[in-house]
């Protein structure tokens, strides 16, 4: 971790995303939490992309088959009600509401985990969601739901 730090901070000032308010401990969390999956630094980068900055690097194939579904809007935007009112924001707290949700909805979690996943990541794939959502933070998660439940899923 500590190698890929520095490596990191590099290739995120190259793209203008580094910034000296970010809090070197919340990227030691995002870094560990997506260095198993990533084979090289900038592959690292590219797939926190979405982390860094506000805009969200959509892989097209994702949407189309995780958000264009009928519904998915408004589980998105249900789930970003729940979110909203955790006590605790973790990883715990925000997967007990999905699969709560899920249950109310009669649904399997994994109809909400992916379409939550391509909302808040544009990536079909990564690590643990709840995780990538409580490193992700409340203030950037809810929003991105609410957002993606209105531009991007049909009505």
């Amino acid at each position: 971790l500590e190698q890929l730090l520095p490596l990191g901070r590099e290739q995120l000032g190259q793209r203008g995303w580094w910034s000296d308010r970010l809090d070197p401990a919340w990227v030691g969390r995002v870094v560990d939490l997506y260095k198993t999956r990533a084979e090289t630094v900038e592959d690292l980068v590219r797939q926190t992309q979405g982390l860094f900055t506000d805009e969200i690097p959509f892989d097209e194939e994702a949407v189309k088959t995780r958000l264009k579904q009928p519904g998915v809007g408004a589980r998105l935007a249900a789930y970003a009600d729940r979110l909203e009112k955790l006590p605790k924001w973790d990883a715990t707290g925000a997967e007990a509401a999905c699969r709560a949700l899920a249950e109310e909805l009669k649904l399997k979690a994994a109809d909400l985990i992916h379409p939550t996943r391509v909302a808040v990541t544009g990536r079909s794939v990564g690590p643990s969601l709840f995780h990538v959502l409580q490193v992700a933070g409340k203030e950037r998660v809810v929003p991105r739901l609410r957002q993606a439940a209105a531009s991007l899923c049909p009505a």
